[in-house]
């Protein structure tokens, strides 16, 4: 004759689990959350957010395409990271209320990026000494330094600029076209 798996002494400390599970829940750190809309059905948009930052891993097969993002809930991070799976970027545009930021990486070597900003419908050139400024990288798929074009597993990955965390924002977009190929 089998025992049952559970004897009365088991069915009270899995009672007890969900007390104690929501016990540690109010006392964790509180997430951003966020809700994706891609533009198009072969996108798609991971988000993985930590205490400290979100990164957004967008993943595209066609390289054209476009996302609207809304945080829904959450402290506004620190950080905010686009890891975008391309071969090459000929052109991201990052918008969020009243400003619209384009980047461009070349795609000859040394892989010059480009950046301007156009706030409140007046466009200028940047610099990386400008608030709007948004840090590029190209990473290989071994994590370190890439190039154009970029190999399964690599990605240009863009940091969002101080104005737009500062600005708190709470929604933004992002359309992205890869290198001409």
């Amino acid at each position: 004759m089998s025992k049952p798996l559970l004897g009365l002494a088991g069915l009270g400390v899995l009672a007890a689990l969900p007390i104690l599970a929501t016990g540690c829940a109010a006392a964790s750190v509180a997430l951003p959350a966020y809700r994706v809309t891609p533009g198009k059905p072969d996108t798609r948009v991971g988000v993985q957010a930590t205490p400290e930052q979100v990164v957004f891993t967008v993943r595209s097969a066609s390289g054209i395409g476009s996302a609207e993002v809304e945080q829904v809930g959450g402290p506004t991070p620190a950080r905010l990271l686009l890891r975008l799976h391309l071969a090459g970027l000929e052109e991201l545009r990052f918008t969020y209320p009243g400003v619209e930021v384009k980047v461009a990486v070349a795609s000859s070597s040394p892989h010059q990026v480009m950046e301007a900003v156009t706030v409140d419908g007046t466009a200028q050139p940047i610099a990386p000494d400008s608030p709007y400024w948004m840090d590029v990288r190209l990473v290989a798929a071994d994590g370190g330094e890439g190039t154009i074009p970029l190999k399964a597993g690599g990605y240009v990955e863009v940091s969002a600029s101080p104005h737009f965390l500062e600005s708190a924002a709470r929604r933004f977009s992002l359309a992205w076209i890869d290198f001409y190929r």
